[in-house]
């Protein structure tokens, strides 16, 4: 039986990830991740603050706590995981592709279907699954030879799982270092004006701001470190 796909049809659902970027656990609301989405096939990459949230969204803690405050709908952890991927998956190819009304219904059948191959048994462990391999590949293969790679990632990141081996140990694939340099890396000043930026925003006091610094080892600046403070 294919899976209930979500997506289209609860916003709380579509609502239901989370990221917890230096250290502090939030809700992250689907229009934010669209954003990022076309925000990095604009500027060439995603920015550090969006690693946390597929492999936290899809972990089995946040299926549990979706089915604990979710509506009392008839539907599965299997419904939740391949509806989470679906999400993961499915705007990044509709931005990247220019993906319009007449073609939607056909690329969602074929990634359901897809995703439908997906074993019950390996959906506790999806989280370990290397999103990036697949935003890499979207830079570089047309739409039908990114669903192929797609399936045979998937098939690949399953038989890996069910033997018990960790997805870093995997041979690097095609496509794997592509994935790899898409993540925005940022210079150092820039990346320690977006970290004290993001916590501001948040209304975090000073102290935990510099606690945050530490945390991601940001260097202090050359004229504190000439006074000889190398903590922030």
């Amino acid at each position: 039986m294919p899976f209930r796909n979500l997506y289209f049809q609860l916003d709380s659902f579509r609502n239901h990830n989370f990221c917890d970027f230096l250290g502090r656990l939030e809700e992250v609301a689907d229009e934010f991740l669209e954003a990022k989405y076309r925000e990095g096939y604009f500027d060439g990459g995603i920015e550090p603050y969006f690693e946390p949230i597929i492999p936290l969204t899809l972990h089995p803690t946040s299926c549990t706590g979706f089915f604990r405050t979710g509506p009392k709908w008839p539907i599965t952890e299997r419904d939740y995981y391949l509806s989470k991927l679906f999400q993961f998956l499915f705007p990044p190819i509709r931005i990247k592709y220019g993906i319009d009304y007449r073609k939607e219904d056909e690329v969602e059948r074929r990634l359901e279907e897809i995703l439908d191959q997906v074993p019950d048994e390996v959906l506790p462990v999806l989280y370990r699954w290397d999103w990036w391999d697949f935003y890499g590949d979207t830079f570089e293969l047309e739409l039908d030879a990114l669903l192929d790679r797609l399936l045979e990632r998937l098939r690949d990141s399953c038989q890996r799982a069910r033997q018990g081996l960790p997805e870093e140990t995997a041979p690097d694939r095609p496509g794997k270092e592509a994935g790899r340099r898409r993540r925005r890396r940022k210079p150092e000043n820039e990346e320690r004006d977006s970290i004290i930026v993001h916590c501001l925003d948040r209304k975090m006091d000073r102290l935990d701001v510099c606690r945050m610094l530490d945390q991601k080892a940001i260097r202090t600046t050359a004229g504190m470190r000439a006074r000889g403070i190398h903590r922030w």
